[in-house]
């Protein structure tokens, strides 16, 4: 218990992780005893494996990629039952790997790493932020810097739908989350395998990314992602990047709430960069919107409603999934569609400092 206390303390200083997975083990292993009799959930003390199911109704705090995560799941039906943590843990690795691709944080290890590794997280994001928002000469990560910094601070900040850095036309921003909708998606349906190498993934722009770290661009997948359930993770990553993009800290969009005032969001006005934001303002729009509902909306404007249509074109002829040209269509026209292609990016009026 004294790991997850530490654990609590050092998330308090990043707001960050308020919407991510150690907030939700935090939470459940708190009060252990009660959840295990109300939601037949457990955590083995000695393995920190998940021993029992978890019901998606369960959560109502904010651990917010994992809540969508788990009702895109239940309302999409693909398999043929709710949210499942026994089978569908593996898609939360997927949402939890874009905030921690290291697998520093490992909320599903023992205590012993998170008691190791949860400082060492917490003092590299740090560098990392101080580095990447100081006034004079602000440092941009990029290829062959490590991957929590590149996915924070630097040029794999689209994995987040962000942009890297201001003043980049949202068609190059969009651009490179089609990259990473490709190679998530087609790795979810089976048709890059998780042995594949990284130099070897046949996406356009993909293999260069990680040209110049040599442990990453010579393993393959698998390794890539922690996991051999690559198809499951994979597609929670491609999740979380939808889920991100409905956070107008993230992404400026034409706000159409209904009448009844549900959340509906469209058209992409602007990609946001997190560098010149004030960081209470983002995190703050990053919880768990009020008119959010844990439904399907009829109009896909929502990260729920798209999450849950990526999860029917992944189940699509038996897990072998949609083809992808029509997944990248419905990403560009629906998800992802730009008001205007050459709109530059920046960290938007309504987060400056």
């Amino acid at each position: 218990m004294k790991a997850f206390i530490a654990l609590i303390l050092f998330t308090s200083f990043f707001p960050f992780l308020a919407q991510s997975h150690p907030d939700l083990l935090i939470e459940q292993m708190e009060e252990n005893e009660k959840i295990a009799e109300q939601s037949k959930y457990e955590i083995d003390p000695n393995t920190g494996q998940v021993k029992y199911e978890i019901k998606p109704n369960f959560i109502k705090g904010s651990p917010v990629h994992e809540k969508m995560t788990m009702i895109s799941i239940s309302t999409s039906n693909i398999h043929g039952r709710n949210f499942d943590l026994t089978y569908d843990l593996p898609y939360l690795k997927g949402i939890f790997w874009n905030d921690d691709p290291e697998q520093m944080l490992c909320p599903w290890c023992d205590y012993t790493h998170i008691k190791k590794w949860g400082p060492k997280w917490a003092a590299k994001f740090l560098e990392a932020r101080s580095e990447a928002t100081r006034k004079n000469n602000p440092v941009i990560f990029s290829n062959g810097d490590n991957l929590l910094s590149r996915s924070h601070f630097g040029d794999l900040q689209f994995i987040h739908a962000m942009a890297y850095k201001d003043n980049i036309p949202a068609k190059e921003t969009l651009r490179k989350i089609l990259i990473w909708a490709e190679f998530t998606y087609r790795v979810g349906t089976g048709e890059i395998s998780g042995s594949t190498k990284i130099k070897d993934v046949q996406i356009h722009g993909f293999p260069e990314l990680f040209s110049n770290d040599n442990d990453i661009y010579n393993n393959d997948i698998a390794t890539f992602f922690h996991d051999r359930r690559v198809k499951r993770v994979a597609i929670g990553s491609l999740l979380h990047l939808i889920q991100d993009s409905y956070s107008l800290s993230h992404v400026d969009r034409k706000v159409l709430d209904n009448e009844k005032g549900r959340f509906c969001r469209t058209t992409v006005i602007r990609f946001h960069t997190y560098s010149g934001q004030d960081t209470e303002k983002h995190t703050n729009e990053d919880k768990w919107p009020s008119n959010l509902e844990e439904s399907i909306n009829d109009m896909v404007c929502d990260p729920i409603s798209a999450g849950a249509k990526i999860l029917e074109y992944y189940a699509k002829n038996d897990f072998s999934g949609e083809e992808w040209i029509k997944v990248k269509n419905f990403l560009v026209e629906h998800v992802f569609k730009l008001e205007n292609p050459e709109e530059l990016s920046g960290p938007g009026e309504r987060f400056r400092p």
